[in-house]
């Protein structure tokens, strides 16, 4: 992809090219995360979790991968 330039405002404000609206698929009212590298930042589209789910999906995992060996072998990934 080229290079894309915004203007940033007064107010800090600025406007998300539309190529990279499409991209990442934003929409009015959604929330992006800038996440934060060495020297620059990363823009990224916010997905909402769904907590509820995923403590549910947790419920059903059997306990075999729930070791203290692999969670020390994992860590590092």
């Amino acid at each position: 992809m080229e290079s894309l330039i915004s203007t940033i405002t007064s107010k800090g404000q600025i406007t998300i090219p539309k190529p990279v609206r499409t991209k990442l698929r934003l929409e009015a009212g959604d929330k992006i995360v800038f996440e934060e590298s060495e020297d620059s930042f990363l823009l990224k589209k916010f997905i909402i979790v769904d907590l509820p789910y995923l403590k549910h999906l947790d419920s059903t995992l059997s306990p075999e991968w729930d070791c203290a060996e692999d969670n020390e072998a994992y860590d590092s990934l």
